[in-house]
């Protein structure tokens, strides 16, 4: 039997309870769904493991929302850039958030978030 792995995608403060119920319904014998706290600190930096772990996935499921998550600290946003030199020249929207200070303004709801630049694509 194959064996599946997925990557479940929240941002926990925001989707925790649907996140949890879908990892419940989606996990089976032969598929595993994995979040982010899954993963031990090791002293390799978060994107890194992320970037890693979601090579070797069948599938990703990202719940968007209001919030964001807790942005990436500068030595994983390095890491990142130094495994991938040319990616803002594949995701050029991707520039303004690669930064070790990303600029903050209100989302949607009020609080603060990442600026936006890619919903005006």
């Amino acid at each position: 039997m194959a064996r599946v792995q997925i990557f479940l995608s929240t941002v926990t403060a925001e989707f925790r309870s649907y996140r949890d119920r879908l990892r419940r319904d989606l996990t089976r014998p032969n598929v595993s769904v994995a979040v982010q706290e899954d993963f031990i600190v090791t002293g390799t930096e978060t994107l890194d493991m992320l970037d890693d772990y979601i090579r070797q996935c069948d599938a990703i499921i990202h719940l968007v929302g209001d919030m964001t998550g807790a942005p990436a600290q500068a030595p994983s946003l390095a890491a990142i850039r130094q495994r991938y030199p040319d990616l803002g020249e594949r995701l050029p929207r991707w520039l303004p958030f690669s930064s070790p200070e990303p600029q903050r303004s209100p989302t949607p709801s009020g609080k603060p978030g990442l600026r936006s630049t890619m919903a005006n694509h």
